[in-house]
């Protein structure tokens, strides 16, 4: 027997088997006829969330129902206590080259290649603003403590460490937009003058 024919008798005789394998299963399926499933009727949810407990004669006091739960209320209460978020600009970031390492910023500090730190041309420094990536959605918070970037189509200039974090440090500039935060207790001053 050819070399060819020894290698194709054994997947001849898998296709073979297969076929009948598939024939009978079809032909048992042919002869049983299918089982319908029961009908369910869903039972309709209450109108209101105590309406059960009060027809076991075990509601809770009308004023509870109105109340939030305290996990609810805890959340609440940290989301006021936390910055929020104001929209300031989109456009082109930039990182700081290492040539900067070392010298004093704006503020007087020390610039520090790793620190979660940015420059802006406007912000009060010491402020603080989360950048967004827009090509890949990666977000870091930074404090404003420099002066900058001095090149027209940029926004903001942040440190090595945070052109890692929101992926570009390789490609050296990235689409972003920039967020002012603003603690809790501003944010409700301006919203109540």
């Amino acid at each position: 027997m050819p070399l060819i024919g020894r290698r194709a008798l054994p997947l001849a005789i898998l296709v073979v088997s297969l076929g009948l394998v598939t024939s009978a299963c079809q032909a048992v399926l042919e002869q049983q006829p299918m089982a319908q499933a029961p009908e369910v009727h869903p039972i309709p949810a209450p109108s209101r969330p105590h309406a059960a407990a009060a027809l076991r004669g075990k509601a809770p006091p009308p004023e509870a129902a109105d109340r939030p739960p305290a996990v609810a209320m805890a959340a609440v209460e940290a989301a006021r206590q936390r910055p929020r978020r104001t929209p300031l600009e989109t456009g082109i970031a930039s990182w700081y080259g290492p040539g900067f390492a070392g010298r004093p910023t704006a503020n007087g500090e020390i610039y520090d290649p790793m620190g979660m730190t940015a420059a802006h041309p406007e912000l009060p420094l010491g402020s603080e603003v989360v950048v967004v990536n827009l090509e890949n959605g990666r977000e870091v918070r930074l404090r404003i403590n420099d002066r900058g970037p001095f090149i027209d189509d940029r926004v903001i200039d942040v440190s090595k460490a945070a052109a890692k974090v929101l992926g570009f440090y390789l490609t050296g500039l990235a689409e972003v937009r920039v967020y002012r935060l603003e603690p809790a207790e501003v944010a409700s001053a301006r919203s109540d003058a």
